[in-house]
């Protein structure tokens, strides 16, 4: 009734029953991960909530977009676009959670990788809007460049101290 396909609907029920599996309220994989690891269970299912994160998102995106399901309905470019656009809302959702990519992200970057989801996820509420697509991937991106020109920069001055040390 709600104009999914057969498989729109499947991967969306196949994918929360796995995210259960993993994810609190009842999470049997994390509590037994707590208990292998000797950490408490709050914690361990924080974690768990944080890496899972990306995948309560697929499941959606899977319902707005057949094209990530491999029914390519708009033609192939469109499915190559959803499936660049899906990945750049991972990688921007993933260093937005842990405020990491290369290094750690600051408070611009921070904004950018936010935008670049919120981007990406108007891609596919809007149904192939190819502005919000364009948006996300060209911020991440430029998220991608800060970040490179960062590492490059900490690298290089962890070079020319230890090079400063062993002189002395």
């Amino acid at each position: 009734k709600l104009g999914l396909s057969l498989e729109q609907a499947h991967f969306f029920a196949l994918f929360y029953s796995v995210i259960g599996f993993i994810t609190p309220p009842v999470a049997p994989a994390a509590i037994v991960a707590s208990q292998l690891a000797r950490t408490s269970f709050v914690r361990t299912a924080d974690k768990a909530c944080k890496l899972c994160a990306m995948a309560i998102i697929i499941p959606f995106c899977f319902a707005y977009d057949s094209s990530l399901l491999g029914q390519f309905m708009n033609g192939p470019l469109m499915g190559i676009l959803s499936l660049t656009v899906m990945a750049a809302i991972l990688i921007s959702l993933s260093s937005l959670l842990f405020r990491y990519a290369l290094t750690k992200l600051s408070i611009l970057e921070t904004i950018i990788a936010l935008v670049s989801v919120v981007g990406g996820m108007g891609y596919f509420l809007t149904r192939g809007n190819v502005i919000y697509a364009l948006t996300s991937v060209s911020l991440l991106v430029i998220l991608a460049v800060f970040q490179y020109v960062k590492a490059r920069s900490e690298a290089r001055d962890r070079i020319l101290n230890t090079s400063q040390i062993t002189a002395a």
